[in-house]
């Protein structure tokens, strides 16, 4: 009972705050009284080997000032499996960023410059945190009747649990995205493809120690409250703070909201 409400909750707040990823500086017309904006993906995801969720938004220190504080949350469940635990690991991601947004026609968009806090709230040996300072770069290039969107994220990693001190051998410093979205508008009312790249290893160069994502969503009817269907596959290390040292391979389905 309490994980079909929980669910149904997520899914609820996910159809209020839904939308495309960072990735753009995008202007976002999904607002509430309170300026609460979308940030990064919103989704519900199952398959194999479990269920993943994230919630995502951020809020305007100051309408119009460029400070931002943001909010991200990730569940890993184990829903569908023989033993029904209702969460695996839950990764709580609070941030704060300044924002500088390009005036000019050029493909740049601005930057992100931030810092952020992710821990899982683990007891004992459960325990996983760590802290970072970024600067985020977005791109976008028209193309057609597409866009292609291009991100870079350079972060310093600090302030690591004990539980946790080698976690920079498998975050590495930086991590860069891929994006094509409405390059089907003849027969979908959106569509998005991604490949996002994070190398491992403290240098930044070992890939085997990083992690792939690659995902794919689209509409098929028109309106702001239409869900996505969401395809995602993740190879690597990573995924969830509690098991950062366990290579994954995850392909899941569901909603983006």
């Amino acid at each position: 009972m309490n994980i079909t409400l929980a669910v149904f909750s997520f899914l609820f707040l996910t159809s209020a705050f839904a939308g495309p990823d960072r990735v753009g500086h995008e202007v976002d017309d999904q607002r509430t009284f309170v300026e609460i904006e979308r940030h990064k993906r919103n989704y519900f995801i199952s398959g194999e080997p479990n269920t993943k969720a994230q919630f995502s938004i951020k809020l305007p220190v100051k309408q119009g000032s460029g400070h931002y504080l943001g909010y991200s949350q990730r569940l890993i469940w184990e829903l569908f499996t023989e033993s029904s635990s209702p969460v695996t690991d839950v990764n709580f991601n609070p941030e704060y960023f300044y924002r500088i947004t390009s005036e000019g026609s050029g493909i740049w968009r601005g930057v992100d410059i931030g810092a952020e806090h992710q821990s899982n709230g683990g007891e004992d040996l459960k325990s996983r945190s760590w802290n970072t300072v970024y600067a985020y770069l977005p791109f976008k290039l028209a193309l057609g009747d597409g866009n292609i969107f291009l991100s870079v994220k350079a972060f310093s990693l600090f302030g690591t649990d004990k539980e946790n001190k080698d976690a920079r051998d498998y975050t590495g410093w930086y991590e860069f995205e891929l994006a094509t979205r409405d390059f089907f508008r003849n027969i979908l009312s959106y569509d998005e493809m991604y490949v996002a790249v994070r190398p491992g290893g403290r240098e930044g160069g070992r890939f085997t120690m990083g992690n792939l994502e690659v995902g794919m969503r689209f509409k098929v009817f028109s309106g702001k409250s239409a869900p996505h269907a969401f395809l995602q596959y993740f190879t690597g290390y990573g995924e969830s703070q509690l098991t950062y040292k366990e290579k994954t391979h995850a392909l899941r389905i569901g909603l983006s909201l």
